[in-house]
């Protein structure tokens, strides 16, 4: 369905109407969240920290982050958003009833570069009984959960910052638990939007790729690096000297990655992140 894009306004709403007449109620009242597995062995933070603005004017981030491509912390920004608030998504109850009969894909394995990684589909109520279960590898990555389910995108607002962009950002949802995302960079303006749970992130410099180890142009996964593994890169003796920034991102915070700047992912707990992506040239092609 969300392939036919000349017909999707027309069967959204007619998906609309037909979840009201099954009874899905984003409204009714939302049962407290469920107790989640601890969070266990937390990555530690080593680099230097991510600079952090509160609640920035647009010219301001533009100023000391856009312009220049710096990543930065973005605090208090998304404090009126009904995901954290009145329609809180940290209660899973909440997005089973909103959304739990819908199929999503889902990515399996430690990684999408490991061996074992493959795909499949399930019920989004079923994918989040495993993250409450605390399953390994199990990521809802780079959907576009929202334009799937519009009733999730009311919950979110788009940043202020995505206006210096050339039009709408292209939104995705990243839902998991403890999961991870190899050293890779992006060619698009990035707002790293987080829901539910903490996640880490660490970046280098595209000015230090060399030392990052790209893989080759025609590899499938060009923009990504040879290190599978950040803790294992003995094979990679430049690796080590390359400097880096990291943070630790909790509910409600935003974190600008401009375009090209390496980044490792990495979540130990139940997590659910929103990312805003545009081009990086103001009127340039969608992301």
């Amino acid at each position: 369905m969300l392939s036919d894009a000349f017909h999707r306004p027309a069967l959204l709403a007619l998906v609309d109407l037909l979840e009201a007449r099954l009874g899905v109620d984003a409204d009714a009242p939302i049962a407290p969240p469920r107790p989640r597995p601890p969070v266990v062995d937390a990555r530690p933070r080593t680099g230097a920290d991510v600079p952090a603005f509160e609640r920035p004017s647009v010219a301001a981030f533009e100023r000391a982050c856009y312009a220049p491509r710096r990543p930065a912390l973005l605090t208090n920004c998304m404090a009126h958003w009904p995901a954290l608030t009145t329609r809180p998504w940290a209660s899973f109850d909440y997005l089973r009833r909103v959304a739990g009969h819908r199929t999503v894909p889902v990515e399996r394995g430690a990684h999408y570069l490991a061996d074992d990684f493959a795909e499949s589909l399930c019920t989004l109520g079923d994918f989040l009984g495993e993250v409450e279960l605390g399953e390994d590898g199990a990521y809802l990555a780079q959907h576009a959960l929202f334009d799937q389910v519009p009733r999730l995108a009311r919950d979110v607002a788009t940043p202020d910052y995505c206006c210096l962009g050339g039009g709408p950002p292209t939104m995705n949802a990243w839902l998991g638990g403890r999961t991870k995302s190899p050293l890779h960079h992006d060619r698009y303006h990035n707002l790293l939007a987080q829901v539910v749970g903490s996640k880490y992130v660490r970046l280098y410099d595209p000015e230090h790729s060399a030392a990052l180890y790209p893989r080759d142009a025609a590899d499938v996964h060009a923009v990504s690096s040879r290190i599978e593994d950040i803790d294992d890169a003995a094979d990679f003796p430049a690796f080590a000297g390359a400097p880096y920034v990291d943070v630790v991102l909790e509910p409600g915070d935003l974190l600008y990655i401009p375009p090209h700047f390496w980044h490792y992912v990495e979540s130990r707990e139940p997590s659910f992140s929103v990312s805003f992506w545009w081009a990086p040239d103001r009127g340039g092609e969608a992301p």
